[in-house]
């Protein structure tokens, strides 16, 4: 996790926040964009990179609740 942390960290200016992202969601509309994310899709893409959990969901739909009592 830290190395992906630290390689998204390092392109940071590269990267901005998916605020049409967030208002798609509520319609139920995929939508991925690159390098945008918002802040739920940020951590789950940390960890799916990091091979730390296996997600049930496109990281399209992520919202805060799908990540509690992950391990």
């Amino acid at each position: 996790m830290r190395k992906s942390i630290h390689t998204l960290d390092n392109r940071k200016e590269d990267y901005r926040y998916n605020r049409l992202g967030l208002i798609v969601i509520l319609f139920n509309i995929p939508l991925n964009r690159e390098n945008a994310f918002y802040c739920s899709q940020f951590v789950a893409v940390v960890l799916q990179q990091s091979e730390s959990v296996e997600l049930n969901k496109s990281l399209a739909f992520i919202k805060p609740h799908d990540l509690e009592g992950l391990t």
